[in-house]
């Protein structure tokens, strides 16, 4: 008797779909490109540059919606990004 409720309960382990935190929705970004630098300019404004098509995906109301931006006209990508505010900061490619 043992042995077949250990087997149910082993059954029942491994055919279920366990999710922690299963309440956490994916509110990043909307698009499949590859993120090369994340930088948090203050505590509501969050810029993020990408791999492919030299855009960024800027936040200004602390991640809740984004809008993407086609940041350069050039062939190089953004690997990282300092800002000292909104408006003023730096990258390197």
């Amino acid at each position: 008797m043992k042995r077949i409720i250990f087997l149910l309960i082993i059954i029942i382990l491994l055919t279920c779909r366990g999710y922690s935190q299963s309440g956490w929705q994916s509110t990043f970004f909307y698009n499949a490109e590859e993120i090369t630098s994340i930088s948090k300019i203050d505590s509501t404004n969050i810029i993020a540059f990408t791999y492919y098509n030299n855009t960024c995906i800027r936040s200004s109301n602390s991640g809740l919606n984004w809008i993407t931006y086609k940041c350069f006209d050039t062939i190089c990508t953004i690997r990282d990004s300092k800002f000292t505010d909104s408006n003023t900061g730096w990258c390197v490619g």
